[in-house]
C-alpha cells in the first residue's frame, strides 16, 4: 500500500522577477509526511530529468524539494498516483520488468536510470507515459524557474519586468517611442494592440444552404438518415 501523504499548510508562495512562482527555501530534509525511500526515489528522479541543464548539479537538492512542495499542492487522488508512481519506481520487481535487472530506480546506473525512464515516456501504457511526463514538467518547471538558470539559456524574463533589448521587442505601450530608439536605435516596432483585418470575405452560400452559424431553433436530429458529406 502506498504510504498517504496528508497535504501541509502552505505558506502564500513569493514570485520572482519571471513572475513565476520562487522555490521553496532550502531545508536539511523534505517536510514530514514522506517516507525516507520516497525521498531518495523522487531525488534520483530529478537528477536525471535535470541532468546536463544549467546549474544541474547544485540544484538537484533544491529542485526535488519545489517539486515536493508542489506534489503536496496537488488535489488528493493526483497526490495518491504520484505517490504510487514514486513507490513503482522503488520497486526491484518493476525494475526486473523494466530493466531485467532487479533494482529499484535509485540504486541503478545512470544508463538504467535513463533506459527506465525512456521506457515510460514510450510505454503503451498511457497511465505510464502521463506519470514520466508529470515527472518532467515538474522537474523542469521548477529549475527552469530560477532566473539565473533561466538567464543561462538566453531568456530575458518578461517585457514589462525590464527594458528592451532588441529592436524587434520594441517600447511598452503607452511608453515613448524615442526612448526604445536610444537604446536599440531606429527600427524598434512598438508593441500594443493590435487591430486585424478580415482575411477572407465568406460569399454568399448558395440557394438551400443553411449556414450553421444561422441555427437557433431546435437542433435535435429528426430525420431517419442523416447523409453528410457529398
Amino acid at each position: 500500500m502506498p504510504d498517504t501523504v496528508a497535504s501541509p499548510i502552505v505558506p502564500s508562495a513569493k514570485r520572482d522577477q519571471f513572475g513565476h512562482e520562487a522555490p521553496s527555501s532550502p531545508r536539511g530534509a523534505l517536510a514530514a509526511g514522506w517516507a525516507p525511500r520516497r525521498e531518495v526515489v523522487l531525488h534520483a528522479v530529478v537528477a536525471r530529468l535535470i541532468h546536463g541543464a544549467p546549474e544541474h548539479e547544485a540544484s538537484v537538492g533544491r529542485v526535488a524539494r519545489e517539486v515536493r512542495r508542489r506534489i503536496d499542492g496537488l488535489p488528493a487522488h493526483k497526490r495518491r498516483d504520484l505517490g504510487l508512481a514514486i513507490d513503482l519506481l522503488g520497486s526491484r520487481l518493476v525494475g526486473l520488468a523494466t530493466l531485467g535487472r532487479p533494482v529499484g530506480f535509485a540504486h541503478g546506473s545512470a544508463a538504467q536510470q535513463d533506459q527506465w525512464l525512456t521506457a515510460w515516456s514510450r510505454s503503451p501504457v498511457a497511465q505510464l507515459r502521463t506519470v514520466f511526463q508529470a515527472f518532467r514538467r515538474l522537474a523542469l518547471g521548477a529549475h527552469y524557474g530560477v532566473p539565473s538558470v533561466a538567464a543561462a539559456i538566453g531568456h530575458l524574463g518578461p517585457l514589462h519586468l525590464r527594458q528592451p533589448l532588441t529592436k524587434w521587442e520594441g517600447p511598452l505601450p503607452n511608453e515613448p517611442t524615442a526612448t526604445t530608439h536610444e537604446q536599440v536605435g531606429d527600427g524598434a516596432v512598438a508593441r500594443g494592440a493590435v487591430s486585424l483585418r478580415r482575411a477572407l470575405n465568406p460569399t454568399v452560400p448558395p440557394a438551400g444552404v443553411i449556414v450553421g452559424a444561422s441555427i437557433t431553433a431546435d437542433l435535435h436530429r429528426t430525420a431517419d438518415v442523416v447523409v453528410i458529406g457529398s
